[in-house]
């Protein structure tokens, strides 16, 4: 579940729980995208991010993910 991946990797940078964040999904899944942008408001809520675009974000490491069945890179950056 994409939300899980994105607290992993907040976990991971070291970031507390109230420092806000962007994301970058990069995939060639429309599926992916489609369910991205259905949940949207809910996944920025519940991660406590600013936005989320589906590209990479210049400064951020990206990291290989697997969303159910679909391939992606997640970047993750503190605002």
């Amino acid at each position: 579940d994409l939300k899980r991946l994105i607290q992993d990797r907040r976990k991971a940078m070291g970031l507390a729980y109230t420092d806000h964040i962007i994301i970058g999904i990069v995939t060639d899944s429309g599926e992916l995208k489609a369910a991205i942008r259905a949940n949207l408001e809910r996944i920025l809520g519940e991660t406590l991010s600013d936005s989320l675009v589906f590209e990479a974000l210049p400064g951020a490491e990206g990291q290989e993910v697997e969303v159910g069945d679909c391939k992606a890179t997640l970047c993750v950056k503190k605002v």
